[in-house]
């Protein structure tokens, strides 16, 4: 076991990035000996701007490969990565694992990711080892091994990366399920400790991280009856001590006396619970049914990418399609309250719903809408929020989109018109305004093909508002996008502008322009090479306004 946590150490430092995929070592004597296959990469990008713009470094370049060995029906997918480093955003990481299987059984090796309940790990990758049991109706699981801190890491687009140093973060867990046709039950259980020793004991002046521990688990039935009832009901708890090193508690009652032999409770160790419950009834056509979810203030696993908690949400869905599936319609609709342990001043409730219906009359005609107010349980994502990629987390939005498609018989006209609603809250650490923002947005475009030459010429008009905390801002303009394969597709050509005026409350805050054009050459399918340049102009009057050029150069080779 040392031998191969060393090999995938050594990975590592030479920066290569190897994925070894799950694989089935009892068809090895039925396949060829050995396989190869992959691409090489080779870029640069030539970067330059005026004012207070620089974010990037003059020139940069990079390479990199994919190359997948396959020998015996056992692959070897093998990745490498190198650049000059000098862009303030680019952080190397290196990544090894391993998950070859034989029958029922399969091994995890190094980074890894299994699945087990969402509310004790989700959407987590642990680096150590895996085993997976899965003889007929079973699966018995296990992993031990190591978790990244996310605490640790704080990403914003304008200051880069900043690591904090961390406790080595040590997982185990297990799992036990048993699904057989109409019935299933799942048991999951995990434990994730940071390691005091990891870090020296004057660690409160290095870093601001601080140290855990927690235990979660969990049980889930689901039932089927008369083979359309669904029932299923899914129950989690959470023991998180918040500061390992908190004053310890002199007489332990309860629950975390019981555990007291597992855990180390203190006072900042805390007990919380989640729980949900649905009941569904398919027809053929039709469904209809209820949920119920109840998640207790601050529950939380260290295993668990977020968790929106302090919530109780009772719903109801129905979900149709009708005129041979022309039209199909999905809805759930309820209410949402927080104070789950009324130990607050006061309780705030809300409508909680979610729609879904799109309507496909004929070929020529799509149109769809969307809405939903439910917030997402999942990690933030990034937006451009007044001229800056920022990290957002969702809570609600409407979608609505209309296209028609019209078919002459050298042309090809396609209409759409879009509009667009989103609450969104800034998560970035270290620019927070804690505060929803508000975005609106509509377009209308239309797409003119030209079969012959195969020319494609596509304007369209923008409006989009953002409601901040403090102000609202306005962006409104027009955009052209133009198409055009040459050479019988062995070039491809590209160019796209975009115009539009920046207010902010009623007062005119210049404009921004948009350019990109690109080229593609495709050479007996082995060689590609893609060159684009852009153009940025920001006129600003609250703000420096600047100009940015940017040229980047990429070639690929198959190996086939």
């Amino acid at each position: 076991m040392k031998a191969i946590f060393l090999s995938c150490l050594c990975f590592c430092i030479i920066g290569i990035d190897t994925y070894i995929y799950a694989q089935d070592v009892s068809q090895l004597a039925k396949t060829n000996p050995l396989q190869i296959s992959g691409s090489l990469r080779l870029s640069s990008n030539f970067y330059q701007a005026t004012g207070d713009r620089d974010l990037l470094a003059p020139f940069n370049y990079s390479i990199g490969a994919n190359v997948n060995l396959t020998a015996y029906n056992v692959s070897f997918p093998v990745s490498f990565y190198y650049t000059d480093g000098n862009s303030q955003f680019s952080r190397a990481f290196n990544i090894a694992g391993a998950s070859p299987y034989y029958k029922w059984i399969k091994l995890h090796l190094g980074d890894r990711s299994m699945r087990f309940s969402p509310y004790v790990m989700s959407r987590r990758n642990f680096f150590g080892v895996g085993l997976e049991l899965t003889p007929g109706d079973f699966n018995i699981s296990y992993l031990r091994g190591k978790l990244r801190n996310l605490y640790a890491r704080q990403d914003t687009l304008s200051s880069a990366t900043i690591v904090l140093p961390e406790f080595d973060r040590r997982i185990n867990g297990a799992k036990l399920a048993y699904q057989a046709g109409v019935f299933g039950i799942d048991i999951n259980a995990i434990k994730v400790k940071d390691d005091l020793s990891s870090l020296p004991d004057n660690y409160k002046e290095l870093t601001s991280v601080i140290p855990q521990e927690n235990i979660v688990g969990s049980i889930g039935i689901r039932a089927t009856l008369f083979k359309r009832l669904v029932i299923q009901a899914n129950g989690a708890s959470s023991i998180l001590t918040q500061d390992l090193s908190s004053q310890t508690i002199p007489d332990m009652t309860g629950i975390l006396r019981a555990f007291s032999g597992v855990i180390e409770p203190n006072i900042s160790t805390r007990i919380s619970f989640a729980k949900d419950a649905s009941i569904n009834y398919r027809f053929k056509r039709f469904g209809i049914g209820a949920s119920w979810k109840q998640i207790d203030p601050f529950y939380r696993s260290l295993a668990a990418a977020y968790f929106q908690n302090d919530i109780t949400n009772i719903t109801g869905n129905v979900n149709f399609a009708l005129l041979k599936n022309r039209w199909t319609f999905k809805t759930r609709l309820g209410f949402q309250e927080d104070n789950v342990k009324n130990d607050r001043a006061y309780t705030n409730r809300r409508l909680i719903g979610s729609v879904v219906t799109s309507i496909i009359p004929n070929k020529k005609l799509f149109a769809t809408i969307q809405y939903s107010n439910f917030q997402r349980e999942n990690m933030s994502g990034i937006v451009e929020l007044n001229d800056t990629l920022r990290y957002v987390s969702y809570s609600g939005n409407l979608l609505a989109n209309v296209r028609y498609r019209l078919e002459k018989e050298n042309v090809d006209y396609t209409f759409q018109i879009g509009g667009f609603s989103q609450t969104i809250r800034d998560e970035s650490p270290l620019f927070t305004i804690d505060q929803d923002i508000t975005n609106y947005s509509a377009n209308a475009q239309i797409r003119v093909g030209l079969k012959r030459s195969k020319l494609t010429i596509a304007p369209g008009i923008n409006y989009g508002i953002f409601e901040f905390p403090d102000f609202i801002q306005t962006r409104y303009g027009g955009q052209i996008n133009v198409n055009k394969p040459l050479l019988n597709g062995v070039l491809t050509s590209s160019f796209t502008s975009r115009f539009d005026f920046n207010d902010v409350d009623e007062f005119r805050d210049g404009y921004t322009w948009k350019n990109r054009a690109s080229l593609n050459i495709t050479l007996k399918e082995r060689h590609r090479i893609r060159v684009s340049a852009s153009f940025l102009e920001r006129d600003v009057v609250t703000q420096s306004s600047f100009q940015e050029y940017r040229l980047l150069a990429n070639y690929v080779f198959r190996i086939i």
